[in-house]
């Protein structure tokens, strides 16, 4: 995730080295999101990026990592963080993410040619439903194509 929580010490490295997105009074912007409060990685920093890139790297050399899911990112957090154009910093997270062989992405924009393994939005550990398993096919649900 490029989202950082507040009131850490990751954050305040962070925030002192510049690398997350303020607001227009030039303080760190928080948004919410659906685990709680975060602040984000300015995406369009190459700094953040070769932050985060160091990071990545210590988790593989040091643990084994083999791949990262490149969950988050999304145009309408930055949106809400007041960023200009947010869909750059979904563009950004793509193409950062791409650069690793195994990578799974929730939200991807223009990303056509890229080699990201883009998911659908989670899904409800049930079968039916208008958000659950069988919409992964579309014609699989109750009522819907041969199965009426």
């Amino acid at each position: 995730m490029p989202y950082i929580s507040p009131d850490t010490p990751v954050f305040r490295r962070l925030r002192d080295d510049g690398l997350l997105v303020r607001d227009a009074r030039g303080k760190v912007a928080i948004g919410e999101w659906w685990n709680g409060y975060g602040a984000a990685l300015d995406l369009l920093d190459p700094r953040a990026l070769r932050w985060l890139s160091g990071e990545l790297t210590r988790l593989r050399q040091e643990i084994g990592v083999d791949g990262f899911e490149f969950d988050g990112g999304e145009a309408p957090f930055y949106a809400a963080l007041g960023c200009p154009d947010p869909q750059a910093y979904t563009v950004a997270w793509n193409r950062f993410g791409a650069g690793y062989r195994l990578n799974e992405f929730r939200d991807a924009w223009l990303a056509a040619g890229l080699p990201p393994a883009q998911r659908q939005r989670d899904k409800h550990h049930a079968w039916a439903g208008p958000d659950g398993l069988s919409s992964l096919i579309p014609s699989a649900g109750p009522g819907v194509g041969p199965y009426r």
